[in-house]
């Protein structure tokens, strides 16, 4: 596992320069090339487990395509570094992986291009003069394209959503509406990382949609750990319960609320939302301790725990067997163990 995640890590950083060779090259300089693209690697350089880019590659290989989607890992690793990117600016949050985010240390204008870059520049991948770098033709070249922009919008529309729900004075979604949010936003890359995996290792088309659909339904499961986690340990990187000052709806939330506890914690939370964390630390603990009076912490991680579960049959049901088959499994369920972005 090492060795796989130590090439996936040099193709990922290879894949932040910008223009090839031609005509246009000479207009950007290297050190204005790499001031663009900064904000996406100062992130990438804080670590993050690379499960996403591993998943593909993975997948790939139990379908016997050996290592293809190597070099296509930046399709879903770069593009989820710019979504959260814009992610955090779009929420207000503060920090990402250790450090400031991106809008913080780099200014708004820049971080908002440089997440925006970083869903595009893996594409270049597929461009006929990388021709060293794929072997694919132009069939499974448009394949991968349609895949790639049938991710991007579900993954737009459920970061929308997220964003709608978690506006001042907003309605709480229902319990299903958030799990549907769950497998657009958190979702569309995983599937996307599962099902061009398993489309470059050759399987067959009803392979390759259930291999996206599992891909989703994990996404889901896990989006649901990390927001229990935010609220029981903090997020590695991340400031406990900063989940709350952003408005967010998670599952816990909507639980709390359908188990008939709301009108308290919307009070707490109506007081802290948008306000320096540092400030309203008794309010967020406040509101932690009512979740977990109601029960709804521990009701949520049950449910991503029962999701993940029916998840992994469905996965071991597609799956040939052989070892990276049952790494694959192993990295998801020690993913849903942790909670860990």
């Amino acid at each position: 596992m090492e060795r796989r995640l130590a090439r996936i890590e040099a193709v990922l950083f290879d894949a932040l320069a910008f223009l090839e060779p031609g005509p246009h090259r000479p207009a950007l300089t290297s050190e204005r090339e790499e001031q663009i693209v900064a904000p996406a690697r100062r992130l990438m350089e804080r670590g993050g487990k690379r499960w996403r880019a591993l998943f593909m590659q993975l997948a790939c290989e139990m379908h016997g395509g050996g290592d293809r989607a190597l070099p296509l890992t930046p399709l879903v690793e770069l593009t989820h570094a710019g979504s959260l990117i814009i992610d955090d600016i779009e929420d207000g949050a503060r920090t990402r992986r250790g450090g400031p985010a991106a809008h913080v240390e780099f200014g708004v204008d820049l971080a908002v291009n440089a997440g925006n870059l970083a869903y595009f520049l893996p594409t270049r991948i597929l461009d006929p003069p990388q021709g060293g770098l794929t072997t694919l033709d132009a069939a499974e070249a448009l394949r991968v394209y349609r895949m790639y922009a049938a991710t991007m919008r579900k993954l737009h529309y459920g970061q929308g959503l997220d964003i709608l729900w978690h506006r001042p004075g907003a309605a709480s979604p229902s319990a299903a509406d958030y799990l549907s949010m769950c497998r657009l936003k958190s979702g569309s890359l995983a599937g996307l990382a599962l099902g061009l995996g398993a489309a470059l290792g050759g399987a067959g088309a009803a392979a390759v949609t259930t291999a996206v659909t599992i891909g989703e339904r994990f996404g889901a499961s896990f989006q649901i750990v990390d927001d229990v986690t935010n609220l029981e340990l903090g997020n590695p990187g991340k400031d406990r319960g900063d989940d709350l000052i952003e408005g967010k709806k998670s599952l816990p939330v909507i639980l709390h609320r359908e188990r008939g506890g709301a009108d308290e914690l919307w009070e707490v939370l109506a007081g802290i939302q948008n306000r320096p964390i540092d400030r309203v630390q008794p309010q967020i603990d406040r509101a932690i301790a009512l979740l977990q009076g109601s029960g709804s912490l521990r009701e949520a991680r049950r449910r991503a725990t029962e999701l993940y579960r029916q998840t992994r049959a469905e996965l071991v049901a597609l799956a040939p067997g052989g070892e990276p088959a049952q790494r694959l499994l192993e990295t998801a369920d020690a993913l849903i163990g942790a909670g860990r972005p």
